[in-house]
């Protein structure tokens, strides 16, 4: 009966067999590929540039899945792919949920920890850098960018800033519903950030902490969830 179960489940990844092995065979070295460690469900492959690196010693098949439907109340819409020239690294287990986008830059770097889970909605900007460490939950719909895409300038003609600054996840943060998260932006480890919450560069908070608003503040200290309760294991099929 379980073995049923795992099969039925795993009827949608034929829609979207042909672009799965196509792309592990794209980015990946023969010997991960022939494993098919990355599977793609309704994918939208708008830019195939760049590289993927998959840090392990062990690559399984199925530990990243981009795509897939997890959350109903958002489309089942898969996942577009946008890399124009960056590198993506992946360093364990990652799964991205149904309609969700990732652009990356050309010259960028967009670096996953290990179990990763995004349920649906995510919108991801990479031009510079962005970091997840390991265990990090994202909720519906958050919306991640290192670049604001446009410099200012003073009255004088003289560029103000920079439209890029790398982002950081640290380790068993939950970043809630409609999180935004902006160039620059440094989470510390185990954070909780409440929905619809700004985050932004020169937030300065110790780890364990609650933080919330536009901008984002700390609210609380000595608070965490355990987001290894929320395995990625556990929508494996």
């Amino acid at each position: 009966m379980l073995k049923f179960h795992k099969l039925w489940n795993g009827r949608h990844l034929l829609r979207s067999i042909l672009p799965t092995i196509w792309f592990n065979f794209h980015y990946l070295p023969f010997r991960q590929a022939i494993k098919l460690p990355i599977w793609l469900y309704k994918p939208k492959l708008y830019k195939c540039a760049g590289s993927i690196e998959i840090d392990l010693d062990t690559v399984k098949t199925g530990m990243i899945r981009l795509g897939f439907l997890i959350e109903t109340v958002y489309p089942n819409r898969g996942i577009l792919w946008d890399n124009r020239g960056g590198k993506v690294i992946f360093r364990g287990t990652c799964i991205i949920g149904n309609a969700s986008s990732i652009k990356v830059g050309s010259r960028a770097c967009l670096d996953f920890g290990s179990e990763i889970l995004c349920t649906a909605g995510l919108k991801l900007v990479c031009l510079s850098e962005i970091c997840f460490e390991d265990h990090v939950l994202l909720g519906w719909e958050n919306t991640i960018m290192d670049t604001d895409y446009h410099c200012i300038k003073s009255m004088q003609g003289t560029f103000i800033g920079s439209a890029c600054a790398p982002v950081r996840i640290g380790h068993h943060t939950w970043l809630c519903s409609q999180v935004m998260v902006l160039k620059g932006a440094i989470l510390p480890p185990r954070c909780i950030v409440a929905a619809r919450s700004l985050v932004k560069a020169g937030l300065d908070v110790p780890e364990y902490s609650l933080i919330a608003g536009n901008p984002a503040k700390l609210r609380k200290s000595g608070v965490w969830l355990d987001v290894e309760d929320e395995p990625t294991n556990d929508l494996f099929f």
